[in-house]
């Protein structure tokens, strides 16, 4: 199990549409010269809630999650809570684990029973316990990594399970003011976000 505090700052740069063109932020962005594209990654990413949605109300998430970066696979479970949400920075506590036939994306539920003890611990720290979680919906992501400005970023270009884009830019770097009105400036960045993917990702799907 690896554990990290995250501070995230989140730029909506396209909020939904049934189409994969880039929107003027996105394309502005990554056709920059500019802009340092540090790498691209694909990701899978399938969300877990309970039949109440109980993580969705309260800001948490727990996701499975196919990754491959620069031709390296890194499969993770991540759970995500919501720590404090402020209009510009989010903070989360994250706990990760390696899959398995328990942890598959292509399982429809998955029972805590099934879990590893050191996973089983953390989920009733949390007090989330003893509790069927069903597959609510899955995104794939473009992930490029970028160095804006001297900020590293990540812009994800993301399709949900029902066909719908939406594109995010965010940084864990702390950023000033002058630099949010740099990226406003220059690319046309101006929605700053507290809606993490899983939330968007229903939300979207909803339309």
């Amino acid at each position: 199990m690896n554990t990290e505090i995250e501070h995230e700052t989140k730029f909506l740069l396209c909020a939904a549409k049934k189409k994969s063109s880039w929107d003027r932020p996105t394309k502005t962005i990554l056709t920059s010269s500019e802009i340092k594209i540090n790498g691209v990654g694909d990701h899978l990413i399938t969300y877990y809630d309970d039949e109440n949605d109980s993580l969705l109300k309260a800001g948490h998430t727990f996701r499975l999650t196919l990754r491959r970066k620069d031709g390296i696979d890194k499969h993770r479970a991540t759970l995500k809570l919501n720590r404090s949400n402020t209009n510009t920075v989010r903070t989360c506590e994250e706990f990760h684990w390696p899959l398995s036939k328990e942890l598959s994306p292509f399982l429809n539920s998955i029972n805590t029973f099934d879990f590893p003890l050191d996973m089983k611990i953390i989920f009733c720290s949390a007090y989330i316990a003893n509790i069927t979680f069903e597959k609510k919906c899955w995104i794939r992501v473009k992930r490029y990594t970028l160095d804006i400005n001297g900020v590293n970023c990540n812009l994800d270009i993301c399709k949900t399970n029902k066909g719908v884009y939406f594109e995010e830019l965010e940084t864990e770097d702390p950023i000033t003011e002058e630099w949010v009105d740099f990226l406003r400036a220059r690319y046309g960045v101006n929605w700053l976000s507290n809606v993490n993917k899983y939330k968007r990702t229903r939300l979207v799907n909803e339309m």
